[in-house]
């Protein structure tokens, strides 16, 4: 099973949309959840394969990597997970992405860059994984350094950014061994307001920005499901989708 809260910016509220795409020559069926005139988001297969992605700036990019909307609807239309993690390891990327791709057995995590394909793992012997928009393993950011050497000195921090407080919200809730994680276990956490500043399920506002698009659950078993909350999942009522 995996998950995902979209952050899209506010603008794209009211368009949300699911494609059943089902592949002409094969039985191959996916479900991808995205917003009218976009191509995919994140989504699941009928293998089952999930995918779910989180942006991250601070990587490098390449004018002539394939975009993420691409390499997701590319892992999509593969039939296996070995498959699937082959793919994300051979392409060459565009721009900073963490992808989360998970089958009936097991669930990877890599932080994708220009020239950079690194997975991360929590800890030692995990058999789960979360992550948000900061990069924790890949070092491929040259092209930000450069930058900031340009600028003046910046002023040092006083508190984690929201990207690290909402990773540190996940931690606490995800990262015990022990503890069986359900489909109502997952729609806690993407419901989470544990911090009222930097909430994992992210409301709209006033000034405008971003809010929770949507949440995506996928059920990577025999009966594939994937429910989908067309806004902030702690108010949002889940719909559920099967091939």
């Amino acid at each position: 099973m995996q998950a995902q809260n979209m952050d899209l910016p506010m603008l794209t509220d009211g368009f949300q949309t699911i494609l059943h795409i089902k592949h002409p020559d094969s039985s191959l069926e996916s479900f991808d959840f995205t917003f009218a005139g976009f191509i995919v988001t994140n989504g699941m297969n009928n293998r089952p394969i999930g995918v779910c992605v989180n942006t991250i700036s601070q990587l490098n990019y390449s004018t002539d990597g394939l975009p993420v909307a691409y390499v997701i609807r590319g892992l999509l239309e593969k039939n296996t997970f070995e498959e699937a993690v082959s793919f994300i390891k051979e392409i060459k990327h565009a721009s900073g992405q963490n992808y989360i791709i998970g089958g009936k057995e097991e669930v990877f995590d890599f932080e994708c860059s220009a020239h950079s394909v690194s997975r991360f793992i929590p800890y030692e012997g995990a058999n789960r994984v979360y992550h948000t928009n900061h990069p924790l393993v890949n070092e491929d950011q040259q092209m930000l350094k450069t930058r900031l050497k340009k600028l003046p000195p910046p002023k040092k921090p006083q508190e984690p950014s929201n990207s690290e407080v909402r990773f540190q919200a996940l931690e606490k809730r995800l990262n015990d061994p022990k503890e069986v994680i359900t489909l109502d276990t997952i729609k806690a956490v993407l419901s989470s307001h544990d911090n009222p500043q930097h909430p994992v399920c992210n409301h709209k506002k006033a000034k405008g920005g971003s809010m929770t698009f949507g949440c995506a659950i996928m059920v990577l078993d025999d009966s594939p499901e994937f429910h989908v909350a067309p806004g902030p999942p702690c108010k949002t009522e889940f719909q559920t989708f099967r091939f």
